[in-house]
């Protein structure tokens, strides 16, 4: 069992926010606030990462990579990772760096697509929540410049279709789809559980449950104490 979480006034540190627009472009807010970058998925020809240019209030392709059937964008240190979109194994992992690309599969089984697992980055790790369909309590946690894969410890309550965001040195998980017996989706029902990561005791606490249960999409966001 976890704890509860408590209200922490320290200043929010920025996170990594990736927002879908639409079904083909996701735009990415990076730790550094350094620039805003623009996804855009083709499957017949190319993904293309766009870089606005704010003193010139325009944007400029800075990548084009030739890989199809991707979908989702998600930043580890200085790698975009795009998930194939058809069985969630396959990994195309693009140095910005470098602009070598690799096809990594740190996930070996082939994913039922209605299983949706979330892959969010925390402490320049991949975190793939739901990834398990055995278990779905479980997470993995993937280095893609080692590509190494390891296992955090259990959620609390296993999930699918949620949602995860870093939050003042946390990683939060909102909502998804539980089951109660095994992984068939007619068993599955909406939550309202929220659990956080706390790397300090390496475990998962439990939170204050959303008001209302909610599954799918990415609807967890960071904003400013000022703004609210």
């Amino acid at each position: 069992m976890g704890s509860s979480c408590s209200k922490n006034n320290n200043a929010t540190p920025t996170t990594d926010v990736v927002v879908t627009t639409n079904d083909t472009v996701a735009t990415i807010y990076n730790d550094s606030n350094s620039c805003l970058l623009a996804v855009q998925f083709d499957n017949e020809k190319a993904i293309r990462v766009l870089k606005y240019l704010s003193a010139k209030d325009e944007w400029t392709i800075c990548h084009e990579i030739p890989v199809k059937g991707l979908y989702r964008a998600t930043i580890v240190k200085q790698y975009l990772l795009f998930h194939d979109w058809q069985n969630g194994v396959r990994v195309c992992c693009y140095d910005t760096t470098t602009r070598v690309i690799r096809t990594l599969k740190p996930l070996k089984e082939d994913q039922p697509y209605w299983s949706c697992y979330c892959a969010t980055e925390f402490q320049e790790r991949l975190y793939l929540i739901g990834a398990d369909t055995e278990d779905n309590r479980k997470v993995y946690v993937w280095d893609p410049e080692s590509d190494v894969l390891t296992e955090a410890p259990k959620l609390n309550i296993g999930r699918t279709r949620t949602t995860a965001l870093k939050h003042e040195g946390y990683l939060y998980v909102a909502g998804g789809m539980v089951t109660k017996d095994d992984m068939v989706s007619y068993n599955a029902r909406d939550t309202n559980s929220v659990e956080r990561f706390n790397p300090r005791r390496n475990c998962w606490e439990r939170c204050a449950p959303l008001l209302q249960a909610h599954s799918g999409g990415e609807w967890l966001k960071e904003v400013s104490r000022r703004n609210l």
